[in-house]
């Protein structure tokens, strides 16, 4: 999966730190990541490449003892030679990964500090707290943290089949095979949260759930909890249509192969293909 960086380690505890010449620079404007390509790799600027904007740089982490610095971009601001942005979509696959591990876990951090500017209590500007990765009301005194959202992905089993679904286009622009999924509501447990999904997406009722894996997934601010459920009584699908296209039963022999091992839905979809 896209996490699974060893022998490099992410070490994401904060540290008040100041970028410095060499140390590597996550650039993005909106959700485009600035990089340099070289065949089949990509490379990060450095923060000398833009040491005059070092007061709007942001320590991120490490990785091993690397360090990254955070930079949110405008649209005036020049762009060094060699240099182009890059959406999500390409860090799906580029190499190396931990770099584009990185940039994912970047954009989280990064989403967490350009929408989080005032105080929802009393309005006043924030601040960046120089002790965590937080923002503080010098206000009212509140703090702000980033916020993780827990969704749940399922494999709903039945035997020898496993249940496949694809989303409706406007709902969600993943065009390949994937899971049951979705977001944990207030008040719910994890494995409440299958059960909802699971009856509210295809109409089917599952016993037996088991924890399987998780992932953090940063291009969406969501950490996935995955579980493995078996089907309880009718195997009948009842389409959610507002937000998938389909949903279909597969036996092992005709699951469809995915050329992608960076996220845990295919990780899930392919253990119970070989086991």
């Amino acid at each position: 999966m896209l996490q699974d960086i060893y022998p490099a380690q992410l070490k994401i505890e904060y540290e008040s730190k100041k970028p410095y010449e060499g140390a590597a620079l996550i650039a993005f404007n909106g959700e485009n990541a600035l990089l340099r390509q070289d065949n089949d790799e990509f490379f990060l600027p450095c923060v000398s490449e833009f040491y005059e904007y070092r007061e709007k740089m942001r320590f991120l982490f490490k990785i091993n003892d690397e360090d990254f610095f955070l930079l949110d971009l405008d649209d005036e601001c020049p762009v060094p030679d060699g240099c182009c942005f890059k959406d999500m979509q390409y860090f799906r696959r580029a190499k190396p990964q931990y770099k584009a591990f990185a940039v994912v876990t970047a954009l989280h951090i990064n989403k967490f500090y350009t929408s989080c500017r005032y105080c929802g209590g009393c309005a006043a500007k924030l601040k960046h707290s120089e002790s965590e990765r937080a923002m503080c009301c010098p206000s009212c005194g509140r703090t702000f943290y980033p916020q993780i959202a827990p969704s749940i992905i399922v494999a709903v089993t039945d035997g020898d089949r496993l249940l496949l679904t694809k989303y409706n286009s406007a709902h969600n622009a993943y065009k390949k095979y994937t899971l049951v999924a979705g977001y944990c509501e207030t008040g719910e447990s994890a494995e409440q949260t299958v059960r909802r999904e699971v009856m509210e997406e295809v109409g089917l009722r599952v016993k037996n759930i088991r924890y399987y894996k998780s992932q953090p997934w940063g291009f969406t601010g969501t950490l996935l909890l995955g579980y493995f459920a078996e089907l309880d009584g009718s195997d009948k699908v009842t389409v959610d249509e507002s937000e998938l296209s389909r949903a279909q039963w597969f036996s092992r022999s005709e699951i469809p192969k995915s050329d992608s091992d960076i996220s845990l839905t295919n990780e899930m979809i392919e253990y119970f293909r070989n086991n």
